[in-house]
């Protein structure tokens, strides 16, 4: 899988599945991005996931 399609379906809602993924497979661990930019987007998903259904 390319990288633009893991970010894509990270945005998609998919961010906690990649980095799930990403742990179990040792997979794209080592690239900062990956590291730091899925964690962001699920922190970004889960505040407006809290901020719509609050």
């Amino acid at each position: 899988m390319s990288e633009a399609s893991l970010f894509f379906t990270a945005l998609l809602g998919g961010s906690l599945g990649c980095i799930l993924g990403m742990q179990h497979f040792r997979h794209k661990t080592k690239h900062w991005y990956f590291k730091y930019g899925m964690p962001a987007i699920l922190v970004v998903q889960v505040l407006l996931f809290a901020l719509l259904f609050r």
